[in-house]
């Protein structure tokens, strides 16, 4: 899984992500589209490590990241 919206890996993780979430996906709600539950915020991917996307929303002026498993990803897509 990954592809496009991981490609930014290399440069930084620059490439907007989207998740939609598998069902019973346990993330945390900072991350959830409240227009779209099924669906994460726009996010910046910044790794992949150990079993999960370490996360922050994109644009964030904070630097705390979200771990969010593998398991609870159905689908990443770059953002429209």
């Amino acid at each position: 899984m990954g592809g496009l919206p991981l490609q930014g890996f290399a440069s930084g993780g620059r490439v907007c992500t989207l998740m939609s979430w598998s069902d019973g996906a346990k993330v945390p709600g900072v991350l959830i589209d409240a227009a779209h539950p099924q669906r994460s915020v726009k996010l910046r991917v910044m790794a992949d490590s150990d079993g999960s996307y370490v996360v922050r929303p994109w644009q964030a002026k904070e630097k705390t990241v979200s771990f969010v498993p593998h398991a609870s990803v159905a689908q990443l897509d770059e953002c429209p």
